[in-house]
């Protein structure tokens, strides 16, 4: 539902930032498993996290970006 709404409110901004997010979870879901061992609540809960601030720094990257 969060797709959709990003998708048809923002474009492009929408479908990057969803890809980024994607794209951070399944890296930090790949690292945890060949370093830890698996998945944990504070790994889940640290993936939240990452996910949100990479988010919101791509999104600072594009709007300020020089056109």
């Amino acid at each position: 539902m969060a797709l959709v709404i990003a998708l048809v409110v923002s474009d492009a901004l929408g479908l990057a930032a969803a890809v980024a997010s994607v794209g951070l979870t399944l890296g930090i879901r790949l690292l945890a498993h060949r370093r830890l061992g698996g998945m944990s609540g504070r790994i889940v809960a640290a993936t939240g996290g990452l996910v949100e601030l990479g988010v919101v720094v791509l999104l600072a990257a594009i709007t300020h970006a020089p056109a």
